[in-house]
């Protein structure tokens, strides 16, 4: 927020320089993040008069101008086809610093002429376009006066940093009240004084549909307007705060929201159909032109102010080029309203529009003072561009908006602060901010004012105690006063041991970490569970809702990895989940918060190397890597048939803890791979590490090497080929009891000499002890019933040796 050091003046009785209040203003919480001295911008540029012109002997564009500024007279080439005998200029003197081009003046020789100093251009000044050539300036300019004088540039700008809680620290009265009330001073504001006429009250009709997002709505008339430009010191004060001057009609409305912090709009009354203002909602996908020209599509939840035929308006945010101030506009009527927070927020979100006005109405304006703002805005317009104000207005407040009542207690203010206030101390912050309150013997009850919209709590009043009483008088204490030896984070906020250990077991095997938001658009996450939360006050459509999965998450970035033509990943991914379930129990209540493990292969697992034939990623890479991790952590899960074909393919399995899926693993479905423009395939082992957290770790125990040799079977079965290979392995692990060691599956056949429809399992099964040499009669009676297992469970026929 710019801020300027005249305007202040103007409004409070300050005698304070500009680092004076550059150090005030940082203290009372509006950082100065830099001060712009216009009259060091001009210095060296004055007033002056061209006395006579002479042609260049050595040019023919040139000409020689002696011009006079105060008793002085001086030389100047001069090549601007424009410039003549009689005229106010303004020259720039030697050592002068050019604004555009930033360049110094000096005397210089022009074709063997000696020319003192430049007669300059408003382009050259940074103060608007040329179109004939130099400045001229008109016939009541004081010569020899200084340039930023005669413009009201003798001024310096502070550009504050406002912190999104000091809704009122964006405008000059909020900043000069701060200031006022610091240095005990009186806050005058401007005097209201206008041309007025006895307007019918029912000439123009307001109605609020949406007394939510529209609790008030003020509109005044004002009529026989000349559209006309603004005069050159309120053009000028308005460059100077980064506002592009326009017309009267424009450019009031924009000085008194600098001035207030209040937007107003100003609309042509006669573009209005019926006059009559509707203030609702628009229906979905409608289109609308705003003042920018650009067509935008809208939807139900955006509010809009209309007329009985059409929008004119992107309510609080921007106005449309339908009924915008024009040359042609004689009648205009001014619209001052206070809009719910949110509802502009997420309508400027949506819309990608930042304006002014949305900047304000996002963080709240004072409601309180639409009528002054209106009126001052009434008065700029027909002082300069003629006009009456009607002095019939409409005012529709339905609901009164209350203020909030807070109590602050003397005692705790005393504690926080560190201070030993008195009482009265403590009180006159309150009186001297002129807020109304009550006080006892314990506490004040304090009204916050229409422009506070942030003083909610007692930390509040207790913040403006120590601002006005300075931060500097509060002396540090550095010893602590909180006993920290009985609080504990609740257990569901702890760090689970095992997310490092995961993060960095995978680290040290090769995968590279991703982090991700766990904020997502619903349309994506939806693809994969449709228990979404949504954010009460998103940032945007994409970051919409919390993430119910992490896969679209993860997906994305293996996308954008793709577009830079990183083909080959290894990735991997833990973060959390978010799910909305029917269950006050949970932490958050309704809101289920897990974590979740993903991890990608995708292209190569090597790079390009003559020892490897195999180099893409499959299946059985993923599995491998499933089946480490499962061991490394003795975790105990297995894999089983996946039913689920909506993100994964049929080449995937889902893993169980027990009669629990917990996750999934293999191929995913090409047509999720279609939504995030991937053409190669993506493999993803997907995991909730939150039912892992829960698991005991198996304590590692020393298992002594068997001296004994060890029993190798391999038997080869003929089954059909539909049956699970995965559910024979664990039908034989689970008949093969205490002396099996390992058992594979080590070949799959079919083809030749097999039947059709038919396949070869072949397993090799190991068994042993610790304490002796197993014999046949040991072993074979396991061996007769893994057969008889097989044949009758599976008809599977035991294959010759």
């Amino acid at each position: 927020m710019k801020i300027s050091y005249n305007w202040l003046k103007e409004l409070i009785n300050i005698d304070k320089s500009p680092a004076e209040l550059d150090e005030t203003l940082t203290m009372l919480g509006f950082e100065v993040e830099e001060i712009i001295d216009y009259s060091n911008k001009y210095n060296n540029f004055v007033i002056a008069n061209v006395l006579k012109k002479e042609a260049h002997p050595n040019a023919d564009k040139l000409n020689l101008c002696t011009v006079k500024y105060g008793d002085k007279e001086q030389v100047v080439v001069c090549g601007a086809p424009n410039v003549d005998v009689g005229q106010n200029i303004v020259l720039g003197l030697s050592g002068a610093i050019v604004p555009k081009g930033e360049f110094q003046l000096s005397k210089a020789v022009i074709r063997g002429v000696e020319s003192n100093g430049m007669i300059c251009s408003k382009a050259e000044l940074e103060l608007g376009e040329d179109h004939d050539g130099i400045w001229v300036l008109p016939s009541d300019a004081p010569n020899g006066e200084e340039l930023s004088k005669y413009l009201g540039l003798n001024d310096v700008i502070f550009d504050l940093f406002i912190t999104p809680n000091r809704a009122d620290g964006n405008s000059h009265i909020g900043i000069a009240r701060e200031l006022a009330t610091y240095y005990n001073l009186d806050l005058t504001l401007p005097q209201i004084e206008y041309n007025k006429y006895d307007n019918d009250i029912n000439e123009f009709n307001i109605n609020i549909e949406n007394t939510d997002d529209c609790p008030r709505y003020l509109a005044m008339v004002i009529q026989n307007v000349k559209i006309v430009e603004s005069p050159d010191w309120l053009k000028n004060r308005l460059k100077q705060l980064g506002l592009r001057p326009r017309n009267i009609a424009v450019d009031a409305t924009n000085y008194v929201l600098m001035e207030t912090g209040n937007p107003l709009h100003a609309f042509d009354l006669d573009t209005i159909a019926d006059k009559t203002i509707n203030v609702k909602n628009a229906s979905d996908n409608e289109k609308f032109i705003s003042l920018d020209s650009k067509e935008r599509t809208l939807d139900s939840e955006m509010l809009m102010i209309c007329d009985n035929e059409k929008e004119v308006a992107i309510a609080g945010v921007m106005g449309g080029e339908n009924s915008e101030i024009t040359d042609k506009t004689k009648n205009i009527l001014i619209e001052a309203a206070y809009f719910n927070p949110s509802s502009v927020r997420k309508t400027a979100r949506k819309l990608s529009i930042h304006s002014d006005a949305s900047y304000r109405f996002e963080r709240g304006v004072d409601y309180d003072n639409l009528l002054f703002a209106a009126n001052r805005a009434a008065m700029l317009i027909t002082k300069y561009g003629g006009g009456e104000v009607g002095i019939n207005f409409k005012d529709i407040y339905p609901n009164e908006i209350k203020k909030d009542k807070v109590i602050i207690r003397f005692d705790r203010c005393r504690k926080i602060i560190g201070l030993n206030l008195s009482n009265d101390e403590i009180i006159q912050v309150f009186h001297n901010l002129k807020w109304n309150y009550e006080v006892n013997d314990e506490y004040i009850k304090v009204e916050s004012p229409s422009y506070r919209v942030d003083i909610k709590i007692e930390e509040d009043l207790i913040e403006e105690v120590a601002r006005f009483i300075n931060y500097n008088n509060i002396k540090p204490n550095f010893r602590s006063v909180s006993d920290h030896s009985k609080a504990r984070v609740p257990k569901v906020l702890e760090k689970p041991v095992k997310r490092d250990k995961i993060r960095n077991y995978l680290i040290d095997n090769g995968f590279n970490e991703i982090l991700t938001p766990n904020q997502i658009s619903e349309e994506i996450t939806s693809l994969f569970d449709d228990r979404v939360v949504k954010m009460a006050n998103p940032l945007g459509v994409e970051l919409g809702v919390m993430r119910t999965s992490m896969i679209p998450s993860t997906l994305k970035v293996v996308s954008k990895n793709m577009n830079f033509r990183n083909l080959d990943l290894q990735l991997f991914q833990i973060g959390k989940c978010f799910k909305s379930i029917n269950d006050k129990s949970n932490f958050i209540e309704n809101i289920n918060e897990q974590d979740y493990l993903n991890i990608v292969l995708t292209g190569n697992m090597h790079s390009k190397n003559w020892s490897h034939s195999k180099n893409k990623a499959d299946f059985y890479d993923l599995k491998g890597i499933f089946e480490d991790f499962n061991s490394k952590y003795d975790l105990n899960l297995k894999l089983k048939e996946n039913k689920d074909f909506s993100v994964f393919s049929a080449d995937s399995l889902s893993i169980y803890d027990k009669k629990d899926e917990i996750g999934k693993l293999g191929y995913i479905n090409k047509l999720i791979l279609e939504k995030f423009e991937i053409d190669n395939p993506v493999l993803i082992l997907d995991i909730n590490l939150s039912k892992l957290y829960t698991k005991k770790e198996v304590e590692k125990l020393y298992n002594k090497v068997s001296p004994y040799p060890v029993v190798d079977w391999d038997l080869a079965f003929l089954v059909d080929k539909t049956v699970d290979a995965g559910k024979i392995l664990n039908d034989i692990e689970n008949m093969a009891g205490k002396y099996l060691s390992n058992l594979t599956l080590f070949d799959v056949y079919e083809g030749k000499n097999i039947e059709t429809g038919k396949k070869s399992l072949a397993f090799n099964i190991k068994f042993s002890a610790k304490d002796r040499t197993l014999t046949d009669q040991d072993i074979n009676p396991i061996i007769d019933k893994i057969i008889k297992m097989l044949k009758d469970k599976y008809q599977g026929q035991l294959r010759d040796s």
